[in-house]
This record gives C-alpha cells, sequence and structure tokens, in this order.
C-alpha cells in the first residue's frame, strides 16, 4: 500500500476525520454526566441517540453511493458535518442536554450514511484480488484504532482540560481547517 497514493490519502483522510468524531462524542458523555449529575439513564439514553441512525439511516448511505458520485456525496457530507459541529457552540452557551442530544443525533446520522459510501470507495481505489481483501482488512481496522485513539485522546485532553475545550477546540478545527 506504500505504493497506492489514493488509498493511503483516503486512509488518512479518514483517521482525521473519525478521531475528532470519537473526540466530540467523550465530550458528549462527559457533559451528560455532568449536566445530569452522573445519570445513568441519560448517559444510555444519549448511547441510544448516538447508535440508532446507523440502523435508521445506513441503507440511505448504500442508495446514495449507488446513485451519486461518491466523492461528491463524501464531499457534502464532510461540508454538512461542518456545520454540525457548530451546534457545539450553543451546546457550551447554554449546557443544554437537549442540544446535545440534537446535535449529536444530527452528527450520527451524517456517520451512518457516509460510512457504506465510504466503503464503496475501496474498489475504485485499489485492484481487486488479494489487494482489495487487505484493503478491506486495513479499512476496518482503521476504523477500530481510530475509535481507540480518538476516545483515548478526548478522554485524556477533556480529564485535563475540561468538556468544553470538547466541543469549542472541534468546532474551531472542523469550522477552518476543512473550509
Amino acid at each position: 500500500f506504500r505504493y497506492n497514493l489514493p488509498f493511503t490519502l483516503y486512509t488518512l483522510s479518514y483517521f482525521c476525520a473519525h478521531a475528532g468524531e470519537w473526540f466530540t462524542y467523550v465530550a458528549q458523555l462527559t457533559a451528560v454526566h455532568q449536566l445530569c449529575h452522573g445519570s445513568k439513564i441519560a448517559i444510555s439514553a444519549l448511547v441510544v441517540i448516538r447508535m440508532a441512525p446507523n440502523i435508521l439511516f445506513a441503507s440511505i448511505g448504500g442508495v446514495v453511493a449507488d446513485l451519486m458520485d461518491r466523492r461528491v456525496s463524501m464531499i457534502m457530507l464532510d461540508i454538512a458535518g461542518i456545520f454540525v459541529v457548530l451546534l457545539y457552540l450553543p451546546v457550551l452557551r447554554y449546557k443544554s442536554v437537549t442540544l446535545i442530544c440534537a446535535a449529536s443525533f444530527i452528527q450520527a446520522i451524517l456517520a451512518a450514511i457516509y460510512n457504506p459510501i465510504r466503503l464503496q470507495m475501496i474498489p475504485l481505489l485499489v485492484p481487486k484480488g488479494r489487494y482489495l481483501i487487505k484493503a478491506t482488512t486495513i479499512s476496518g481496522l482503521s476504523w477500530s484504532l481510530m475509535a481507540s485513539l480518538g476516545a483515548s485522546i478526548g478522554g485524556f485532553v477533556i480529564s485535563k482540560w475540561g468538556v468544553e475545550i470538547g466541543f469549542r477546540k472541534f468546532s474551531e478545527y472542523a469550522f477552518y481547517e476543512k473550509k
């Protein structure tokens, strides 16, 4: 894969995009825990809100991938994601669990639609056969790696500097860096 620049760039872009998603997930969980005084029901509700779009909207991503240019679809979803992370700025001001849940739900919808499109890009970037099998494996490992690294870094940073940094810095990064 060191000779396949398109797949390498694809994988690196996935790392960058989804590290922040897991970072904000830790910020969301921490904020709900703090605002609801450790309510396990509130935290469970956030987890359900975060996971439900995978069931409800992932099939839409497959349809979009079949009907539209996948690159354009991914770019459009990334742009939409920029505006979604800006929803976290009012969360800081109003300290509202409802706003956290709404922003989290919208972010999860975009991720649920994005993932099937992302996965259907792999055959376009890698030759068929054993390279395609390896690329698919690397893609799955990338998700696992970003889930663990993004959440770990998010947990460390948020425990050290507070939950606000999880929303504010990520919002600023997403808006200015992807522009």
